[in-house]
């Protein structure tokens, strides 16, 4: 496990990125945080559901149910 302490895209071409954001090929910076953080944290990748939700998507799914009682957020690198 690793332990990163601040995570932030720097450096590139200033003309290049003023380019591409022109083009309309740029995500949002909350794309880019959601993209990053599948990447360095896989649990996100999951698909956490409300308690309340769990039965109907196990049946629509047709997956089995997997439950984990959580103390805190997993993605806040405490641990």
């Amino acid at each position: 496990m690793a332990h990163i302490n601040r995570l932030e895209l720097m450096g590139g071409n200033k003309d290049l990125a003023a380019k591409e954001t022109a083009s309309g090929e740029s995500i949002t910076s909350a794309e880019a945080y959601q993209s990053l953080t599948r990447v360095f944290y896989k649990f996100m990748e999951i698909q956490w559901l409300p308690y309340d939700q769990i039965l109907a998507a196990a049946r629509e799914q047709n997956k089995p149910i997997l439950v984990t009682i959580l103390w805190g957020g997993l993605d806040d690198q405490s641990c």
